[in-house]
């Protein structure tokens, strides 16, 4: 069954059009907002207050989900909401209560290597230092060799102020998260 041709009229599709441009701008007025953030600049911010909030080992490799991938084995943890910091907590519940996620963000740096025969903890955050939300994460890793038994090794630091991690030097190794 064929549907009825319906014909607007120049009136019609005029106010159907401005209804149209109305709900996009109001869409985009929601959306976050981008800007830029150089490099330099952030090399030059002073480093922020970042606590620390523990270290944890998972019995699993955790790329996915809250992780992204840095390199084979390596990643990258950015949590931002109340419900991302209850899924880490769901296994270590040690971590204790949800920081203030509207003020800033908890990161979390993974050694998916397993585990170090030295007995250090593989990797560790330095410091941050946050501009205008973005962030420039310094972190050191331990060399040596390592168990491949599948665990992963955390280390978890809230950023005051930060919303997104831009760049991540480990070891004077700069990557560049998705």
């Amino acid at each position: 069954m064929a549907l009825p041709h319906c014909k607007l009229s120049t009136h019609a599709r005029t106010a159907l059009g401005l209804a149209a441009c109305g709900l996009l701008a109001l869409a985009a007025c929601s959306a976050p907002l981008h800007h830029l953030v150089s490099l330099q600049t952030l090399e030059e911010t002073r480093p922020a207050d970042a606590t620390p909030l523990g270290q944890i080992a998972l019995a699993e490799q955790v790329v996915g989900g809250d992780f992204s991938p840095l390199g084979q084995r390596l990643a990258l943890c950015q949590v931002r909401t109340p419900e991302g910091w209850n899924r880490l907590r769901a296994t270590h519940p040690e971590l204790g209560p949800c920081p203030d996620l509207q003020q800033g963000i908890v990161v979390g740096l993974a050694s998916c290597l397993g585990s170090p025969l030295s007995g250090r903890w593989p990797i560790r955050i330095e410091q941050a230092q946050v501009h205008d939300g973005a962030i420039l994460l310094t972190a050191h890793f331990e060399s040596g060799s390592y168990h491949p038994d599948g665990t992963t090794y955390v280390d978890l630091a809230y950023v005051p102020n930060g919303r997104q991690v831009l760049v991540i030097d480990i070891n004077s190794v700069r990557y560049y998260p998705d």
